[in-house]
């Protein structure tokens, strides 16, 4: 591919993936399935490494999908909120393989578990009470949600103390620290149930 043809090609590509990020995050309405959409992300990815200088820093590959909405008040994350990697080819799970074998050795296990499809969330406290809870958003700023009436209380005031008890990194106990948890919401089946009953008796 010429460099001409490799700049209308990424033009293109930014421009899709950018109108399927907003379908996706912003209008929660997608267009195509995450297989298709990957497939265009993975093509820029590539085409950008082939020709650099036609890399832009606003590109779709620099951050994640997610869209701010007008309806909150939109926060700078303290710590980037990053998207996981993914492959469908067994050749990038080798090389991936090759290069941690590489950088620590052979002594290792892999550790394997379903992926929840939530709604990713950034959660802040200091000295043990939630002050922060932001949606991850295009990854470099987030919506600030509203949490105090509607987070439950586990997460308000979380009971971890006697999981950091023991580990020596951890100097000071938990009221006189703060902590960024990030992680995702999302509504399990039993809880999913009585939300379609409540919308129907509404």
């Amino acid at each position: 591919m010429d460099f001409a043809t490799a700049q209308q090609r990424i033009q293109h590509l930014s421009t899709e993936i950018n109108r399927h990020n907003y379908q996706y995050y912003v209008l929660d309405k997608p267009l195509i399935s995450d297989y298709d959409f990957d497939r265009l992300l993975d093509e820029l990815i590539k085409l950008e490494k082939a020709f650099p200088e036609l890399a832009s820093p606003n590109s779709p590959t620099q951050r994640v999908g997610g869209g701010i909405t007008k309806e909150f008040k939109t926060v700078k994350h303290k710590y980037p909120m990053l998207s996981l990697g993914n492959t469908y080819s067994e050749e990038e799970l080798t090389e991936f393989d090759n290069r941690i074998r590489k950088a620590i050795g052979d002594n290792f296990e892999y550790v394997a578990e379903l992926k929840f499809d939530g709604l990713a969330i950034s959660l802040t406290y200091k000295n043990g009470e939630l002050v922060q809870a932001l949606t991850r958003g295009d990854g470099t700023q987030g919506d600030e949600k509203d949490f105090r009436e509607r987070m439950p209380d586990l997460l308000l005031r979380p009971r971890i103390g006697d999981a950091m008890q023991g580990l020596e990194q951890i100097r000071q106990p938990w009221p006189t620290r703060d902590l960024a948890d990030l992680g995702r919401q999302f509504i399990g089946t039993g809880s999913w149930g009585e939300v379609v009953r409540l919308v129907h008796s509404s």
